[in-house]
């Protein structure tokens, strides 16, 4: 092969994978949804499970409407309603990117005055221990790191970014501690219509 042929070859290969990156970048946005800049990928795998986005929302706070953070459902099979996520078998994920400095104080009463909104009846004193330990699991977190909890039925955990905080084992608290963001009375509609894939 002389010079001109080898100059011929690279630029054939150089084209050839410049076409496989702009594939690929494609490829990723059509398997991704994104809400303020934020972008999650409409699936994930858990174990050997694979799990459906089935909605994003915002966290807003005060009568400011301050951007706390953008938040991913993963569940087996996407549903509008809490009742028909709850009831599926497996396990769920809920993922939030932090769009601002929050400290653990202040997510360990998000924790608390959450589940005091979301449980009814005997769940509330059933629950309340788990309730606090795991509000006892939550980190300071960063603008850009991501907190992830995983509800099963063995309990919930909780990740930063890829540091494993714990898990809090106890029946039936997945579906109490889910029904904090996607039950009747949220942190914010705007929030529980995102992860439930619903119009605002």
């Amino acid at each position: 092969m002389d010079f001109r042929q080898a100059l011929m070859h690279n630029d054939l290969r150089m084209k050839k994978l410049s076409l496989l990156f702009v594939v690929a970048l494609l490829s990723h946005g059509l398997n991704a949804a994104e809400l303020k800049g934020v972008t999650y990928d409409d699936s994930m795998k858990v174990g050997e499970k694979t799990l459906n986005l089935n909605g994003l929302g915002m966290r807003l706070a005060t009568i400011f409407n301050v951007k706390v953070y953008v938040a991913a459902l993963y569940v087996p099979e996407k549903a509008n309603s809490f009742e028909k996520i709850a009831s599926q078998k497996g396990e769920k994920v809920l993922i939030m990117h932090f769009m601002r400095d929050v400290g653990r104080e202040k997510l360990s009463e998000a924790i608390i005055d959450g589940f005091q909104k979301a449980c009814v009846e005997d769940e509330c004193k059933m629950f309340e221990e788990q309730a606090k330990q795991f509000s006892e699991l939550q980190p300071e977190v960063k603008d850009g790191q991501r907190l992830r909890y995983d509800f099963s039925a063995e309990g919930v955990s909780a990740t930063l970014d890829d540091k494993m905080l714990g898990k809090v084992v106890g029946a039936g608290l997945d579906a109490i501690m889910l029904r904090v963001w996607v039950g009747d009375n949220p942190p914010n509609k705007e929030l529980k219509q995102g992860l439930l894939g619903l119009e605002s």
